[in-house]
């Protein structure tokens, strides 16, 4: 079977973007053919990179290679990526999983940069022109959600990966329909929650519930307990006592 190169991207959520992801897919495969070439999303919409890679590793797929199409690159960001996948590799136990690389972010690559928004500035046309006013509309509906799920985003909860945590948030949530779902939910992210030595960590209201130490296995357990049946997770919970903790 093929290598994959595996894009990753930061959102789909609609028809039109993910066909677009699909367009560039088959452009770059038909550049590189002795590669087969598929996405991911980092935040909103489906396959995340976990579901993507579990998707591969099923197909016996021997080599995965991971270019980032986010940009600017946070520094950061590359860590995460390899977090995360350590993360999906631990959890896969004895199950086999591909030989994967993530490739470096394209920052010196200005001169290519330039050119493609360039190309992208003479493009436009009359068509792209926008001067009218818009209606803005006089109203709008409060949903009806009992919970909200904070994702800290504090020194150390980003230090420990919490963007890809929240990237999870947002696809499962939107995957599972949550917000409209059940007793509905809604997710953001926050500064510092406080217990920084849990991190990565999230909160829970309106019990309060904080969870520490969480990876994507964790988050996809507190979204079927404590969302889905208003059953919180002890075994990742640690109580509001005013007392030092530490990671379980």
């Amino acid at each position: 079977m093929k290598p994959v190169i595996l894009l990753l991207a930061k959102a789909a959520m609609a028809a039109k973007p993910r066909e677009e992801m699909q367009g560039l897919c088959d452009t770059v495969a038909k550049r590189n053919p002795d590669y087969a070439v598929t996405y991911a999303l980092q935040e909103l919409g489906t396959p995340s990179l976990r579901a993507k890679l579990t998707e591969l590793a099923d197909d016996r797929v021997e080599e995965v290679i991971i270019v980032s199409l986010i940009f600017p690159m946070e520094p950061a960001f590359p860590g995460w990526i390899r977090k995360s996948v350590h993360r999906w590799i631990e959890q896969r136990g004895d199950a086999f999983f591909p030989r994967i690389r993530i490739a470096h972010p394209p920052i010196g690559e200005t001169d290519r940069l330039s050119d493609m928004i360039e190309a992208l500035t003479f493009a436009a046309d009359e068509s792209d022109i926008v001067q009218e006013r818009i209606k803005v509309p006089k109203g709008t509906v409060v949903p009806d959600q009992k919970y909200r799920l904070l994702v800290c985003m504090g020194g150390a909860c980003n230090d420990a990966g919490a963007s890809l945590i929240y990237g999870h948030v947002r696809s499962e949530q939107d995957r599972l329909k949550l917000r409209d779902s059940g007793a509905g939910m809604m997710s953001c992210k926050t500064n510092c929650l406080g217990p920084c030595s849990l991190a990565p960590v999230v909160q829970v209201w309106p019990e309060g519930t904080i969870y520490g130490g969480v990876d994507e296995a964790d988050i996809d357990l507190i979204l079927e307990s404590h969302i889905g049946k208003g059953e919180p997770v002890d075994i990742l919970s640690y109580p509001s006592n005013g007392k030092k903790q530490t990671l379980k």
